[in-house]
């Protein structure tokens, strides 16, 4: 059935702005959109919740005062989440904001690398659909499934600098308030603080291991250096990564205590 704004609407006094993005969205009967959009409510309207003094569910049939017309739907989406790639275009635009610097644009390669290691962090379960690359572990879905067009194109959480690189856009704040929803932020930030300064070349390294690492643990194999070397050997995106200096043993075996130390692998 179509979504009728004229009934199905739920009084709640939010940022203006955003009320009326919404209901453009509910009008032209976009439900889903409608849905990712409303997402973007959730923190204004928790905020406006204790503001209120309203406890956290807020019932259908309580008026809270004479504001914008906001979609029951809507609302009810903004605390049930929107589409998974929505979510993944957050957490990317959070990652692109947390490591812009000045006039320095960021790469996809870093983005996705520093994604996969929030990924295994925090275990989100947004991001699994990494494969073995030739540069390490890499996501082609947040390129061509979505997310990336979400958060440049239909969001403008970000700018695409040029066809590798990315930048805050102007509604960058609303992508920050999504993704901080869906992550761990003190845990987040601790990933980049200890990863940002890295070398492309040192972070191919890391995630690589990692995530041979994983493999051979899931595989029931024990996780030493040596078979951690023959891992990266089987692969044929990768056993090529041995002829280079970045995967010597020794940085190979420095990598793998580095990352058992830091709890991103256990013993």
């Amino acid at each position: 059935m179509p979504w009728n704004p004229n009934k199905d609407l739920l009084q709640f006094q939010v940022d203006p702005e955003w009320a009326e993005r919404l209901q453009k969205l509910a009008e032209t009967d976009e439900r889903s959109r409608a849905q990712e959009a409303a997402w973007l409510l959730k923190a204004a309207i928790r905020k406006r919740e204790e503001e209120l003094g309203l406890p956290p569910e807020v019932e259908g049939e309580k008026d809270a005062g004479a504001g914008a017309l906001v979609p029951a739907r809507a609302v009810e989406a903004a605390r049930g989440g929107g589409s998974k790639e929505f979510r993944q275009a957050a957490v990317f635009t959070w990652v692109v904001a947390e490591l812009h610097e000045g006039s320095r644009s960021v790469s996809r390669f870093r983005v996705g690398k520093m994604i996969y290691l929030i990924e295994q962090a925090q275990e989100l379960g947004l991001f699994r659909s990494f494969a073995k690359a030739a540069a390490g572990p890499y996501d082609p879905k947040l390129r061509y499934g979505g997310p990336e067009k979400i958060a440049v194109s239909d969001e403008k959480w970000l700018i695409a600098s040029d066809s590798t690189h990315f930048e805050p856009g102007p509604n960058v704040s609303e992508g920050l308030a999504v993704a901080e929803e869906e992550l761990d932020v003190e845990v987040a930030k601790d990933v980049l603080a200890r990863f940002r300064r890295y070398s492309d070349g040192a972070l191919e390294r890391w995630t690589t291991v990692d995530m041979a690492a994983r493999e051979l643990s899931k595989a029931g194999k024990e996780v030493t250096v040596e078979s951690v070397l023959a891992y990266i050997e089987s692969i044929d995106e990768w056993a090529a990564k041995l002829k280079r200096s970045e995967f010597e043993r020794d940085k190979l075996e420095s990598t793998l205590t580095g990352l058992r130390k830091s709890g991103l692998l256990g013993e």
